[in-house]
């Protein structure tokens, strides 16, 4: 995917343009990421409506690339205590081959974010500090991927444009 750069950056533009709102539920970032092609791992996350005692709720997206994986991607219903720096995961959904989703229960018990084992921490920041959705934090960067109402429709548009080769010319 190419760039060009054309101008130096107004924020107070970008918070005009069309995207993601505050207030809008579909608004998908890419949180993290590791890995080499055909191998990657990549980390969606979108904040969702709805906080209980001080939590907050996030759903998080793991991606496998690799085409043998069992899995191309898991969902998380987190839920975050931005004061304690700890998650908890609810259910969870987990995409086999077939594209049916397979439901696991959650578990009840709090994790520091820094015990977390598969990812779900990268989502921490996103929850709790407003600068990092908007693109101005100095610590955490999260790239604004696109709108979805779905967790599976998140994903697959996020390997249609980082992931898949592009077409070959005519």
């Amino acid at each position: 995917m190419a760039m060009a750069v054309l101008a130096p950056v107004d924020r107070g533009v970008l918070a005009q343009e069309p995207g993601c709102r505050d207030s809008d539920a579909s608004c998908w970032y890419l949180v993290g990421g590791i890995g080499e092609a055909p191998a990657r791992v990549a980390w969606l996350a979108r904040a969702r409506a709805g906080s209980a005692q001080g939590h907050r709720r996030i759903e998080l997206v793991q991606v496998l690339e690799e085409r043998g994986a069992p899995h191309p991607y898991v969902v998380w219903d987190l839920q975050v205590d931005c004061a304690a720096g700890a998650l908890r995961a609810g259910e969870r959904w987990i995409a086999g081959r077939d594209g049916l989703l397979a439901r696991q229960p959650g578990d009840p018990q709090w994790t520091p974010a820094a015990e977390a084992r598969h990812g779900e921490s990268l989502a921490l920041p996103l929850a709790c500090d407003p600068e990092v959705a908007s693109g101005r934090s100095p610590t955490h960067a999260t790239m604004f991927i696109g709108n979805a109402w779905r967790a599976p429709d998140a994903q697959a548009s996020f390997r249609q444009v980082f992931w898949e080769p592009p077409a070959p010319p005519p």
